[in-house]
């Protein structure tokens, strides 16, 4: 058995290497193609969608990001869809509007009597869009002024149907939020890194552009429509499918930051209702790498428990190979690296892996008092 673990820990070495390669591919083409000048004669427009439900502790953060954009007002729009909150982020929303009518801005909502849902509020905001092209975002989240400059940049040099982008969740102080924000980023470089392998395998809504045509085509193809979640890698799959040209960007301006979750408890069911939807997922190459991963981890726990003269050999190994992949990630978006947090990482997330794949699939999930259908 040691053997065994020892050929899987070399395979996930080799893997993290080609990983960290998908990640580099196209950096000098990203720098070139994202600090050049807008086409004003290019008919490109964006419509920014952002769902949102109750989101009044954060939204203000979003409406500053979009109104510091250095992207001009009349090449994109902004479109706020309510999920039937409950609290005052509509309030919130109007007077922001009301006070930047300079801003191409303006506020839908899920009739009340129809079932809510991320999903659902998405299809409002596009079915109410001008734009050529969606940004899809989360209402929680932050960006540089770049940010809009550089997606319209890449997209009209580009031209994909999808467009993956980065995400970061920034940490507060606590070692909890340190845990959170670099487990988001190992899941961010296996996204990003594949894609730049041109086998995408993840994405995240929180930072995500797509044709508008290409979304209305799909649509009726897909039967995700029933499940709560999903609205980023069920698209994606549509887009795999139908072989459309899918293509990523990593640099610090285009990435979009969230905060970190304030709980064990809200992590562990924000992981839960994420890995539940695995096995809705009919693509061979993602559920490959999902057991490629879990059993990596789970094999660590084994040596652990009944090889423990080996187990320090084997983590370090995995450690370092971490090590090389994150700091890569971190690099190209400009963000600082901790080495004690991520030691912490390394030796807890077997554990947490194994947990919250077995709770995924045992106990119900949730989001925002609603129950997640998978």
């Amino acid at each position: 058995m040691i053997w065994i673990a020892f050929i899987i820990l070399i395979l996930y070495c080799f893997f993290t290497i080609w990983l960290s390669k998908g990640l580099r591919k196209n950096k000098e083409k990203f720098s070139t193609i994202l600090t050049g000048e807008v086409n004003e004669e290019s008919n490109l427009f964006l419509s920014v969608i952002v769902p949102f439900r109750n989101e009044e502790k954060r939204i203000s953060y979003l409406l500053r990001s979009i109104k510091n954009q250095s992207l001009a007002n009349f090449k994109f729009e902004i479109i706020l869809v309510d999920d039937q909150s409950n609290d005052e982020s509509r309030e919130i929303i109007e007077e922001f509007i009301a006070f930047n009518s300079k801003i191409n801005a303006k506020l839908a909502r899920i009739p009340i009597g129809i079932d809510g849902g991320k999903k659902k509020a998405i299809e409002i905001g596009i079915s109410q869009s001008k734009g050529n092209f969606i940004i899809q975002t989360d209402a929680d989240c932050t960006a540089d002024s770049e940010w809009l400059i550089g997606i319209y940049n890449f997209i009209n040099i580009t031209n994909p149907d999808l467009l993956i982008l980065p995400v970061f969740i920034e940490p507060s102080s606590s070692i909890l939020s340190k845990f959170d924000s670099m487990e988001y980023a190992s899941l961010q470089v296996v996204g990003i890194g594949m894609a730049g392998q041109n086998a995408p395998i993840l994405c995240s809504a929180s930072n995500l552009a797509f044709r508008k045509s290409f979304y209305e085509n799909t649509k009726s193809k897909r039967t995700d429509e029933n499940l709560s979640s999903g609205d980023d890698i069920f698209l994606l799959q549509a887009a795999i499918r139908d072989k459309s040209k899918i293509d990523y960007c990593i640099n610090s301006s285009i990435c979009v930051s969230t905060p970190s979750l304030n709980s064990l408890e809200n992590i562990i069911a924000q992981r839960k209702r994420w890995v539940s939807k695995n096995s809705s997922i009919q693509d061979l190459v993602y559920q490959i790498v999902a057991a490629f991963g879990f059993l990596t981890n789970l094999i660590l726990i084994y040596i652990l428990l009944f090889k423990s003269e080996f187990v320090l050999l084997l983590f370090i190994l995995k450690l370092i190979a971490d090590y090389f992949l994150l700091k890569t990630f971190y690099t190209l978006i400009n963000k600082p690296f901790q080495m004690i947090p991520f030691v912490l990482n390394s030796f807890l997330y077997p554990f947490y892996l194994i947990y919250i794949v077995f709770t995924a699939f045992s106990t119900k999930n949730s989001w925002r008092g609603r129950i997640v259908k998978n």
